[in-house]
């Protein structure tokens, strides 16, 4: 007995061959069947089934129809005579159509007015007549001058002004009209334009649109957005067809009636708009039943009660409008997919047909069953759609594989029933065999998830630890500042009280009436005082202004994460800076602009804190250009730019500026707290440290600076599109409010750290 894996592994490779053997055999059969042309007549039958289900297009306004009905023939008798033809085209080009097609033969004169109608038609270049290049009806008693069977010569004048086209129509095996020719040759080699394709090309002619053949390929034509291939023998459902000339499924808009018609009498007796053939295509044809100008079109159905016939003169109509609708794009034309692909798409159903599995041989005849019929209803809709789209899919082909494989697949599986018993012991290995493996995916999918969930843990603490550390600094930093505060309040006041006594002393001097040389002396003195008790007073209020600063650091609360445009927080940002500095930019001539990538769209950042830092960085590039513009001459041209950039799981902004820049031992430096590039107690240096702390440690970033004194300085802000952003109390700023909740006699603290808040920011 062999080993039960080597026996599920044997049995594996038996189902598959089978199954695979069952796909061939059954695409075998069913091509051969449609390679002797067995099933060409059901594939042109469930053609005209979903021509007849696909929804009617509405009426064509750029195709206006003159009939010839039974009336007409009644009132001018058949076939009219030149006179009645002349009128006739006179009053219609009198309305300024576009193209008119007469599909009536006239290569004999029917007098009366044979001159006026040479003449008239002589006066009409937007004119198309007719020829019958090839005849249908082997039977047809129809000769031309020179003998040739089922041809009719067109208008001689037209003839002679190259103004004709051929009217033929290729048949169908079962009679139908379902293909169309743009060209074909007469007997004399000669290529005819279809009556169709010529009235469209004069149309699009209007529109800027003409034929173009490009490429290697000579039967490739391209007419505006569409791209025609001649119809070949084999293509779609048909077999060894008659493709002579140059053929193409005819995409038909609609069925009898689908395009407006007017008869020759409201014509000639003026019962139309005086525009109604104005811009159009006009096509002149008989419609009356007793003329015979009909042919059999898909929508001919006995059961659905559709007319059996299609006039010809409209069958040309829904040629025209196919060609003009697939030009301007607005229907594709009817296309059928390359043998290879049929083939592959036959296959394939018949492979759907043997996909139905189960351990028990009823249950899968059940699935067989079921499943095949839901395919069925899967590839009738699929089919359906296909053709809404104008793809022609082989139905009937597709269904006999699918059923046939259906069929096959459950009758091997009858047969191999017989083997149940033995069967069962190879499905017990192969079971076994699968929760094994089924036990072992779960495992792995567990460390895997395992491993994803301990990266994160890992990122959170690495992102905790550099928030414990800025929690200490800022608590070191409070408490500092705090102690400095009281000492600090003791030297601004008797700085200001010295001032003040100063002052008073002058004053008393001053009033003396009769100075003496020691008064003087000590009035010198007074001088010296002042001003050293002045520098006392205005380093201590610089002292404190740090120490706000430091207070601010430590106490600065964090906002929470939210999705927010980046690009729109930026622009605010820059607006803001603008409105608040208006008059001092407007002064400096500084010129701004910015440029922001639209694919960066929204990524999660604590707004807040980022918003605090770009108006930092933006104010730090005003202050640079307008340092420079002062120190410059008139030539000198501010500018600040902003722009932000995607670039993949990263975001970039950048702000540049054109100002004094900053020296390179000064660039390590700037993000240090206290730190700052400004004179004269302009900065506190705790705005860049801020920014630095905003976006390295809460939104796991990178500022960048470059510089070059006297040219540029551009600040880079680097962002990752996807972080675990932390905006938790920390530990320095619950210290911070315990220390404030203690130190009530700072009544001014809060004014303070408001002040320092708008001059840092």
């Amino acid at each position: 007995m062999p080993h039960p894996l080597v026996a599920w592994f044997r049995d594996r490779a038996r189902t598959r061959w089978r199954g695979a053997a069952v796909v061939l055999a059954t695409t075998s059969g069913v091509l051969l069947l449609r390679v002797l042309g067995l099933l060409q007549l059901l594939e042109l039958a469930a053609y005209d089934q979903l021509v007849r289900a696909r929804p009617t297009q509405p009426s064509d306004p750029r195709i206006a129809i003159v009939g010839i009905t039974e009336n007409d023939v009644r009132r001018y008798n058949w076939p009219l005579n030149d006179a009645v033809m002349a009128e006739l085209l006179s009053t219609i080009q009198a309305q300024e159509p576009i193209a008119v097609g007469l599909d009536i033969y006239r290569d004999l004169p029917v007098e009366p007015g044979h001159a006026d109608l040479v003449a008239v038609m002589r006066s009409m270049p937007n004119l198309i007549g007719i020829t019958k290049v090839a005849g249908q009806n082997p039977d047809a008693e129809e000769f031309d001058a020179a003998g040739n069977e089922g041809i009719i010569a067109p208008p001689p004048v037209l003839a002679e002004l190259g103004q004709i086209s051929a009217n033929d129509l290729p048949l169908d095996p079962d009679g139908k009209v379902r293909r169309n020719f743009l060209y074909l040759s007469d007997p004399d080699s000669n290529i005819v334009l279809g009556f169709g394709f010529r009235l469209a090309m004069i149309y699009l002619d209007t529109l800027g649109i003409a034929p173009d053949n490009e490429g290697d390929d000579p039967t490739r034509i391209e007419l505006g957005e569409a791209v025609f291939h001649p119809l070949k023998r084999n293509d779609g459902g048909y077999v060894r067809v008659d493709a002579a000339g140059y053929q193409m499924m005819l995409n038909y808009r609609g069925s009898q009636g689908t395009f407006d018609k007017v008869s020759v009498s409201d014509v000639l007796d003026g019962n139309i708009e005086p525009d109604h053939f104005r811009d159009r295509i006009v096509m002149i044809g008989s419609t009356a039943t007793s003329l015979k100008d009909f042919e059999i079109a898909p929508y001919a159905s006995r059961v659905i009660g559709e007319p059996e016939n299609m006039s010809g003169v409209e069958i040309h109509a829904n040629i025209v409008s196919g060609l003009v609708d697939a030009a301007t794009g607005d229907r594709r034309r009817m296309v059928v997919l390359p043998s290879g692909l049929e083939w592959l798409w036959i296959g394939a159903w018949a492979l759907i047909g043997t996909s139905w599995h189960a351990k028990n041989i009823w249950a899968a005849l059940r699935r067989a069953s079921l499943g095949t019929s839901l395919a069925t209803g899967g590839l009738l809709l699929g089919v359906y759609l296909a053709f809404l789209s104008y793809w022609w899919l082989p139905a009937v082909p597709a269904l006999m594989a699918l059923w046939s494989a259906a069929l096959g697949k459950s009758g091997w599986l009858l047969v191999q029933h017989l083997r149940q018993s033995y069967q069962e012991l190879e499905d017990y290995a192969h079971t076994l065999e699968i929760r094994v493996e089924e036990r072992t995916y779960e495992l792995r999918v567990k460390n895997e998830e395992l491993e994803t969930a301990l990266a994160q843990v890992k990122a959170a603490q690495k992102q905790l630890i550099a928030q414990e550390k800025l929690a200490s600094l800022g608590s070191l930093t409070a408490g500092i500042a705090h102690e400095i505060r009281n000492p600090l309040n003791f030297v601004n006041n008797f700085a200001q009280i010295a001032v003040e006594l100063v002052d008073e002393m002058d004053e008393e001097l001053k009033g003396d009436a009769e100075p003496t040389a020691a008064i003087a002396d000590v009035q010198f003195m007074l001088t010296d005082f002042r001003e050293c008790t002045a520098a006392i007073q205005q380093n201590g209020q610089r002292i404190d202004r740090i120490v706000n600063g430091m207070l601010m650091h430590a106490r600065e609360e964090r906002g929470s994460p939210e999705s927010v445009d980046l690009n729109v927080l930026v622009q605010n940002a820059l607006q803001l800076v603008y409105h608040n500095r208006e008059e001092q930019i407007d002064a400096a001539g500084v010129q701004f602009d910015s440029d922001y990538d639209a694919a960066i769209g929204s990524i999660e950042v604590i707004a807040k804190d980022l918003d605090k830092s770009l108006l930092c960085i933006l104010n730090n590039a005003f202050d640079a250009v307008i340092a420079q513009q002062q120190a410059s001459d008139t030539t000198y041209q501010p500018q600040v730019r902003v722009t932000t950039e995607n670039t993949g799981d990263r975001v970039t902004i950048r702000v540049h500026d054109n100002g004094v820049g900053i020296a390179a031992d000064q660039l390590d430096k700037i993000f240090e707290p206290f730190y700052t590039t400004k004179t004269g107690g302009e900065s506190t240096g705790l705005s860049l440290s801020l920014a630095y702390e905003a976006i390295a440690s809460l939104h796991q970033g990178e500022l960048n600076v470059d510089s070059k004194p006297g040219e540029f300085t551009e600040f880079a802000i680097i962002l990752p599109r996807e972080q675990s952003l932390l905006a938790t109390p920390t530990a320095a700023e619950l210290a911070l409010v315990d220390m404030e909740v203690g130190d009530e006699g700072d009544e001014d603290e809060e004014d303070t750290a408001v002040a320092l808040a708008s001059e840092v920011f």
